[in-house]
């Protein structure tokens, strides 16, 4: 075989054309997932970013405290891993929710009788598909709900069995009270009875909340 001068020739005959087609596919596929993993990974944040916001909106009211009114927009996308409870609980409830997912799919396909009889045969029906999502949808939101307001009961009891620390001002006036938790710009103070929110700057000294 010849080729003329200037002629750029990627030709190499030790590689078989099978290999090509091979390479091909395989760069393909790689893609592919690369794509779908950043896809799931950026949807898996958004819950657990959402599962942070719940919890720590259920653990804040039992005190009074409508954490919407006092968190800025870091405090919620670091709220997952801001309380290695609610990280626990994110991660085991995508993991759960993953495999009951595909638990689901290898049973209708590989025992799709015995799914069927499970199901009462209701997945015969074209709209089987659509409403078992939605219902599953609604079952994770409930479960989100129900095991919020079990944190944030456990949550509470124990702060309340907490000690009290002390906070000083700028001007070395000090406040005790238990830590009830925190925000970038807030510390939020139980004394006796009082909720308190106590900026982290020096303009204001605190805020009675209850």
């Amino acid at each position: 075989m010849y080729f003329s001068a200037g002629t750029e020739c990627n030709f190499n005959p030790f590689i078989s054309e099978p290999y090509r087609m091979n390479n091909l596919t395989s760069n393909s596929v790689v893609k592919r997932l690369c794509k779908n993993m950043q896809t799931l990974l950026t949807i898996a944040y958004l819950v657990a970013v959402a599962i942070g916001m719940l919890f720590n909106y259920k653990k804040f009211i039992l005190f009074d405290i409508n954490i919407f009114d006092f968190a800025g927009l870091f405090d919620f996308l670091i709220a997952p891993f801001g309380d290695f409870t609610i990280a626990l609980f994110t991660l085991g409830t995508l993991f759960i929710t993953l495999l009951v997912y595909q638990i689901d799919l290898f049973w209708q396909k590989k025992y799709p009788t015995s799914y069927s009889k499970f199901v009462f045969n209701v997945n015969q029906h074209k709209w089987y598909a659509g409403q078992k999502y939605t219902l599953g949808v609604l079952l994770f939101v409930l479960y989100l709900f129900l095991a919020a307001d079990i944190y944030a009961k456990y949550y509470k009891k124990n702060i309340l069995l907490a000690p009290n620390i002390g906070i000083t001002y700028a001007d070395n006036a000090q406040i005790r009270g238990i830590l009830i938790g925190k925000t970038t710009e807030y510390i939020f103070l139980l004394q006796d009875k009082e909720v308190k929110a106590i900026p982290m700057n020096a303009l204001i000294k605190e805020i009675k909340l209850k």
